[in-house]
């Protein structure tokens, strides 16, 4: 019981990681669009590279999420059959 409460907290945890990451990388790329040419390349490489590493984390923590679903459905599944 107490291993579903804790991934339970995981899951939860993980994919609001994940959509904060979103949010922020979100936010930087439209930073590049606006701002447009009054940047100097090296700003602009450093806000895309920033964007995409905040989208690489926020994949790896969307899939430790699923991971998460997945061993609780499966723990569910085997507590579910040990009262039947």
């Amino acid at each position: 019981m107490k291993e579903i409460k804790n991934l339970q907290g995981k899951e939860i945890d993980y994919k609001n990681f994940s959509h904060i990451l979103i949010a922020v990388s979100t936010f930087l790329y439209i930073g590049i669009l606006i701002k447009g040419n009054d940047q100097s390349l090296q700003e602009t490489l450093l806000m895309i590279v920033t964007t995409l590493v905040f989208i690489g984390f926020a994949y790896i923590f969307r899939y430790f999420s699923v991971q998460c679903h997945r061993k609780l459905v499966e723990l569910e599944a085997e507590e579910n059959h040990h009262l039947q």
